[in-house]
């Protein structure tokens, strides 16, 4: 089976830190096939990303090095346009809340402790570079997608899979210009309202199921036993000058969306859980209501 290839650089002046990383990832072998790239310092891992942006899925990164260290290094790459949508794992033997809250600050929405435990580095990893493909695929999904005229003026949308939550998310944000910077913020925010709101996944199960493989086929599994009407999600698109306005309902119980509208110390190093948080970074406005079954994204649009 011809596995997707996931680039992977990772940086630490320590060698031994690095022959870990290598021998841990020979050992896995799905959902990609890994292939490591090490450096020994911060200075050449900044040159060998500016001089290609795209060459890498996710990067691993030691927070203390001589010359250039970890976060003057995220500094420049959180900076630049194609290399800040990396993930970037930070790599630290001790981590106090106020370092972890400077590195979310900087673009570090994924952290590892030293000595790290290796399969919580490579859920992470995985959790990481599943990130990334996806907002490669959206990406060039979007590029190549043609909008349907007959659709423009429509407002109202019902979704009930994951893989209408891709479509959907694709298909809004082509019909007006400039609407590309959210897509990844719809995307995610649509997701949490199909596999929360409708496929009942908690927080806690999530986290078992991403680390078994499985929680793609258990979402996909729980929809198929409801009815079109119980595993549906109302999407409502408003025009209003040189903004629009989405609205994202489901039928599910709600969350405290208050806990995760920023990354914080205690879920840092979760193998999930950023997805509301990214939505906030790209969005203009995002407002919940109700019992947190409802949010409503806004953003201006070019004019046309």
């Amino acid at each position: 089976m011809n596995l997707p290839v996931a680039q992977i650089l990772a940086v630490d002046d320590e060698g031994l830190n690095l022959m870990i990383i290598c021998d841990l990832f020979e050992e896995v072998g799905s959902p990609y096939h890994y292939e490591i790239t090490t450096i020994g310092n911060g200075m050449e891992a900044w040159k060998m990303l500016e001089a290609d942006p795209e060459r890498f899925d996710v990067i691993l990164l030691d927070r203390m090095m001589p010359d250039m260290g970890g976060m003057e290094v995220l500094a420049r790459i959180y900076s630049h346009p194609v290399l800040m949508h990396i993930p970037v794992i930070m790599q630290t033997a001790c981590a106090s809340d106020d370092e972890i809250r400077e590195g979310i600050s900087a673009g570090a929405y994924y952290y590892l402790t030293k000595p790290f435990n290796g399969d919580s580095l490579i859920s992470i990893v995985q959790t990481a570079a599943r990130d990334h493909f996806l907002y490669n695929n959206l990406r060039k999904d979007l590029q190549a997608h043609k909008p349907d005229q007959s659709t423009i003026t429509a407002e109202s949308f019902t979704i009930h899979s994951l893989e209408e939550v891709h479509n959907l998310a694709i298909n809004i944000v082509s019909q007006y210009p400039g609407l590309d910077r959210i897509l990844l913020a719809l995307y995610e925010l649509l997701l949490n309202a199909i596999e929360h709101g409708v496929a009942r996944i908690g927080y806690e199960a999530k986290t078992k199921l991403i680390e078994a493989g499985g929680w793609e086929e258990e979402v996909n599994h729980r929809l198929q036993q409801l009815d079109k009407d119980q595993k549906s999600v109302a999407v409502e698109c408003k025009r209003d000058g040189n903004s629009i306005a989405i609205e994202i309902n489901d039928h599910g119980d709600g969350f405290d969306w208050r806990k995760y509208t920023e990354m914080s110390p205690e879920r840092i190093y979760d193998n999930h859980g950023r997805g509301i948080a990214l939505a906030y970074l790209f969005a203009d406005l995002i407002e919940y209501s109700g019992n947190g079954n409802c949010v409503r994204i806004v953003s201006d649009i070019q004019g046309n």
